[in-house]
């Protein structure tokens, strides 16, 4: 039996860290009252992925200033080393893996830089800032559906409430899942490894 499994990335995969990124900013003494809502527009997904990180920050810093907080935003993305042992476990298993995410378009590009290992083990990668479409948008899960019609009963891992509510309503079996409650401890796969028993009929050890 072929076996599906879709995961985001931010907070399921990776662990998303800003406090060097807010501890730059600090050090620059801005009024970041406009910045902050901007910034929470972004966390809210509301841009497709589309908003260039740079180009913003010049609005506020000179172009050398830009380019550090850049490369800090880009950084924020930080492995989990025991998601990645998940990933290599699930292929090892035989899965299809999907990476779904809203990621921007700066931050995938550095991320499939710093981190070829963990994005070579997804069979599909699915971003919004190359699709055009983001999540929780329909749109977004047909077109991954209609370009990758074997994934259409897969097992879809996602840490926003939104994001998994979409997933159900396209027959996925929709598992929320927040690394962010795992800060220094061991991540609990209990439901992810529930929704694959029962999707899979597959009983898995780790």
């Amino acid at each position: 039996m072929s076996k599906y499994i879709a995961f985001d990335l931010g907070n399921v995969i990776f662990d998303i860290d800003y406090k060097e990124f807010w501890q730059v900013i600090a050090e620059l003494e801005v009024n970041t009252d406009d910045m902050d809502h901007y910034l929470k527009l972004i966390e809210r997904q509301e841009f497709c992925g589309i908003a260039r990180m740079k180009d913003y920050f010049e609005e506020f810093f000179s172009q050398d200033e830009a380019e550090t907080l850049a490369n800090v935003w880009n950084d924020v993305i930080k492995e989990n080393d025991y998601m990645t042992s998940f990933l290599k476990e699930l292929k090892e298993q035989e899965f299809n893996i999907a990476f779904v995410s809203n990621i921007g378009i700066d931050e995938v590009f550095y991320a499939r830089e710093k981190y070829p290992h963990i994005f070579e083990l997804a069979d599909v990668q699915h971003m919004s800032c190359e699709v055009g479409v983001a999540k929780p948008s329909l749109l977004y899960y047909q077109s991954f559906c209609i370009q990758n019609p074997k994934f259409a009963n897969c097992v879809y891992v996602d840490d926003r409430e939104e994001n998994v509510q979409a997933g159900k309503r396209c027959d996925f079996k929709s598992v929320k899942f927040d690394l962010s409650n795992f800060v220094g401890k061991t991540p609990d796969l209990t439901e992810i490894r529930k929704a694959l028993k029962e999707r899979f009929l597959i009983n898995l050890t780790y």
